[in-house]
């Protein structure tokens, strides 16, 4: 029984982060051209570039030189306030 009510929480949970996740991704966050943003997670974690362009769904970042990448604007941190 204990397995069975486990497994019922493990499930119901991942049905909440998904949701949430949905939510979050639907948003669209603006990062103004020009602002400086890091990578907290995945491919580029720990680089930082600026934003040389977006539609507030996506970021065209540049992490210097030429290597230009389309990152989901939600996927960004900044140091703004």
């Amino acid at each position: 029984m204990r397995a069975i009510e486990e497994q019922g929480q493990q499930e119901r949970q991942r049905a909440r982060d998904r949701e949430a996740d949905a939510t979050r991704r639907a948003k669209r966050y603006h990062v103004a051209v020009g602002s400086e943003v890091q990578m907290p997670d995945g491919g580029f974690a720990g680089l930082t570039g600026i934003v040389e362009g977006g539609d507030g769904k996506f970021a065209l970042v540049c992490f210097g030189g030429k290597m230009r990448v389309k990152v989901a604007s939600f996927l960004l941190a900044t140091n703004e306030v």
